[in-house]
């Protein structure tokens, strides 16, 4: 599913960039990375693919072209997150989308690989200081770009909470949960392995997952709940391998203890 298609047409004049692509899905997933794209154009002979900066929207007309496909890209541009992208496009790659927060356009890395994909990075955490635990954002990389995917300086780089909440729907599991989040409405579920083996509390499910701890002295990724089924749910290697976003006291940086760490939502 990917926009409307017009067979053997092309729109005229408003050419931004020229590609080739294997098929008409690659040349429209370069549509959803690239910024002002809003329409293309794909030369099934050749491969040849045109990212156009404008749509039918107005006056703009289509010419005939035997071989060629305008697709319209009627969804793209108000997508929210990299979730809504690989529902979309399920075998989009791995890498930087526009997407909307809201009414803000921004720029985002996308996991669409791991755990069935629609991953954004929304955090990057160094284990030099606890400035993720912010609220608002941190050290942005540019105005668009806030968090790049860099898996050697991991500078601590962070969305605002207010984004965050926006990207990690109440109604959705994420892995991760920022502490400062209002209101309490993600649920997690837990996996100690590869393959997962998922975890959650007696009294609740995986498609549900459980509340972690509202506790005040740390943020946390945690393995145990909050007794909401009666007692503490402790996941099995909650002991030796608790997952911690960070304590806040100084002498312990980064995610716990002193290691450097991303956290995307879905």
């Amino acid at each position: 599913m990917y926009g409307k298609q017009t067979k053997d047409y092309r729109l005229e004049g408003f050419q931004i960039q020229t590609l080739l692509a294997r098929g008409i899905l690659t040349c429209f997933q370069s549509c959803l990375k690239h910024e002002k794209c809003e329409s293309i154009n794909f030369d099934n002979y050749s491969g040849v693919c045109e990212l156009n900066s404008k749509s039918l929207s107005g006056s703009e007309q289509l010419i005939y072209r035997q071989g060629n496909i305008f697709v319209q890209s009627v969804a793209i541009k108000r997508q929210s997150s990299c979730a809504e992208i690989h529902q979309t496009s399920p075998s989009a790659a791995s890498g930087y989308y526009w997407i909307y927060i809201g009414q803000v356009k921004v720029q985002v890395y996308c996991d669409m690989k791991t755990f069935g994909g629609g991953w954004t990075l929304v955090v990057s955490i160094s284990s030099k200081n606890n400035q993720h635990l912010q609220r608002a954002a941190v050290n942005c990389f540019d105005l668009e770009l806030c968090v790049p995917f860099d898996k050697q300086s991991m500078t601590t780089r962070k969305l605002s909470d207010e984004h965050i909440h926006h990207l990690a729907n109440c109604e959705e599991r994420i892995f991760f949960y920022l502490f400062g989040l209002y209101p309490r409405c993600p649920r997690i579920i837990i996996s100690y392995h590869y393959p997962y083996k998922w975890e959650t509390n007696t009294c609740t499910s995986l498609d549900v997952g459980y509340h972690i701890w509202r506790g005040l002295h740390h943020r946390v990724f945690d393995g145990h709940d909050d007794a909401e089924c009666g007692t503490r749910f402790q996941s099995s290697l909650y002991g030796s391998r608790r997952g911690l976003y960070g304590y806040t006291v100084p002498s312990n940086k980064g995610i716990y203890n002193k290691k450097n760490g991303m956290l995307y939502v879905k």
